[in-house]
């Protein structure tokens, strides 16, 4: 798939070293997503997870510092303490998405129901064939896509003009909850399945961390909130 500023990742991610970013210095490095096992190791490794500190104990703990998205909006659901494993998750499970469904998938993040977090994102990709989108930029457009394309009605040309399109297409959203976005009216068509619930359900294949160095989640030191970057 081809994403936004004709990338082909999802998106990268700064990972740092937090430990050593409560010490006044900042250790990080961009790790564009998805990615292996061996290329984590070996940024951790560089912004020195798993060297001794001064007092003896080893440098664990990572955070994200930033993001960089190549999928609208979804810089929103992800933070500066998301699993590593996770994040590698959620990029191999976009990458699957069809081309087909790539905007309504964009335009469900833009909408946002019910989703919080890369967690939620990752139940979302399961779940698109619940979400219809229609490409109709104002509820004019809708109220005419919905009587010519959908019911298929024959509307004479010399009647065209006193059918109030706009009424049609604002009733239509409301008895449909579709909700206008960028990419057009997206709504629900079914119920959502929880096939996500945590880490424990990440594949083995998709792990590019060891437990102990992915437990930034648990951490209580102050780190900066993770922000999407240019």
């Amino acid at each position: 798939m081809i994403y936004e500023n004709n990338q082909i990742f999802p998106f990268a991610a700064y990972v740092a070293n937090l430990r050593k970013y409560t010490e006044g210095e900042l250790k990080e490095e961009l790790v564009r997503f998805p990615t292996s096992k061996e290329h984590m190791a070996d940024v951790l490794k560089r912004i020195g997870i798993g060297q001794k500190r001064p007092d003896g104990a080893f440098y664990e703990e990572v955070f994200v510092t930033g993001y960089e998205c190549n999928v609208s909006s979804l810089s929103g659901y992800l933070t500066e303490y998301t699993n590593l494993s996770e994040l590698n998750y959620l990029a191999e499970k976009i990458d699957k998405i069809e081309d087909g469904s790539k905007e309504k998938f964009e335009a469900l993040l833009e909408q946002g129901d019910s989703i919080h977090n890369a967690k939620d994102v990752i139940n979302l990709t399961d779940n698109l064939n619940n979400y219809n989108l229609i490409n109709a930029k104002s509820e004019e457009d809708l109220g005419i896509y919905i009587s010519h394309d959908v019911e298929k009605r024959e509307i004479p040309e010399w009647l065209d003009g006193y059918i109030d399109y706009e009424g049609y297409g604002r009733d239509y959203a409301i008895n449909e909850g579709a909700t206008l976005t960028s990419k057009g009216y997206v709504y629900s068509t079914g119920y959502d399945t929880e096939y996500y619930k945590g880490a424990d359900d990440i594949p083995q294949e998709s792990l590019i961390t060891e437990p102990d160095k992915d437990r930034n989640q648990e951490m209580k030191l102050e780190a900066p909130e993770a922000a999407p970057r240019m």
